[in-house]
């Protein structure tokens, strides 16, 4: 007698309010964003994590999460599972492999970066990371194309999940909020932090179809809204309207937990998540200044510290982020 493949589910408390893209896939794959609750620092009071100020400018955007789909989303949406596209997506993911022709580019565009190392022998790590990168882009051809197959099949849900959302922001039937973060970053040059977290509504004249809400930010001709979000309550109460493929299952419930049997699925594929080690970044960068090593100017010294992070860490950090967590520290150096 074969086995059945069993999943465990418990109740979970969905947040007050998401992201814009977990709206999205909300209601296009049925990931519900479920809270994330966290002890205040000062009264050690449950809050959620999710636009808390003193969390603020890391939690703009929602963790990063190593987002390849799940069997059960390929069965909700009536696409075929390939086997090998799970691996595929791990190490493309891990390694940034979407991302690699465009941080050539960058790269390139640049000119060379001197950097000493501990031994005194001088290395352009510019020319490095181009070699590295570049060596990646080859060995992982054919998982990128395992990728991109199996993403524009889910792509056209998103699609769709994007074009409802869309629909009833422009009918406000649900309101989208975000953080001007012109605002913000006056205020919190001032140590206003708690202030500086007031979201503000997002005028639907100003949201378009084309919006990337992959991005959880929109520019207006006068404002850049980041950390874009919506009610949870209000969305959950649009299910229905959504026109979701639900399916009927058979549940067993024994006081916190619920059992759910089916043969035909085994348990979804775990989700794991990278956040970028600041401290360490924060700890690169004094040491530079400490030997009197740091780059000529500003700019070159971001793109040094987007270097590091990528080459030491594996994690890839923007010029804006690396500006909103060490700016204090660019300023005393460059002034």
């Amino acid at each position: 007698m074969s086995e059945k493949a069993q999943s465990f589910l418990k109740e979970v408390e969905v947040a007050d309010y998401c992201f814009l893209s977990e709206a999205v896939e909300w209601i296009s794959l049925g990931r519900v964003p479920e809270a994330n609750i966290i002890l205040e620092e000062k009264t050690y009071e449950p809050v959620e994590s999710r636009f808390y100020w003193r969390g603020m400018p890391d939690n703009f955007e929602p963790v990063e999460f190593y987002p390849w789909y799940d069997r059960r989303e390929f069965q909700s949406l009536g696409i075929p599972i390939r086997e090998d596209y799970f691996q595929a997506a791990e190490i493309c993911t891990t390694e940034g492999v979407f991302d690699l022709p465009d941080r050539i580019r960058q790269y390139q565009e640049r000119g060379p970066l001197l950097i000493e190392n501990d031994d005194g022998e001088s290395i352009d790590l510019t020319e490095k990371m181009i070699s590295d990168m570049s060596e990646l882009v080859a060995r992982y051809g054919k998982e990128r194309e395992i990728v991109q197959e199996v993403e524009a099949e889910f792509g056209r849900f998103l699609d769709l999940g994007w074009s409802l959302v869309f629909q009833w922001i422009q009918r406000e039937q649900i309101n989208l909020e975000g953080i001007d973060l012109g605002r913000w970053e006056k205020l919190a040059d001032e140590g206003k932090y708690q202030e500086a977290a007031r979201f503000d509504a997002v005028p639907p004249s100003q949201v378009g179809l084309s919006t990337n809400w992959k991005a959880n930010e929109i520019v207006t001709p006068t404002k850049q809204f980041v950390s874009l979000r919506v009610q949870s309550s209000v969305l959950a109460n649009l299910l229905d309207d959504a026109g979701l493929a639900w399916s009927e299952e058979t549940v067993q419930r024994f006081g916190g937990f619920y059992r759910l049997q089916d043969p035909a699925l085994s348990p979804p594929s775990r989700r794991r998540s990278r956040s970028v080690r600041w401290d360490r970044i924060k700890s690169h960068l004094l040491r530079l200044e400490l030997e009197g090593r740091c780059p000529h100017n500003k700019e070159s010294c971001i793109f040094e510290l987007i270097a590091f992070s990528e080459a030491e860490l594996s994690v890839k950090i923007s010029r804006t982020s690396v500006q909103r967590h060490l700016g204090k520290e660019l300023r005393r150096i460059y002034g």
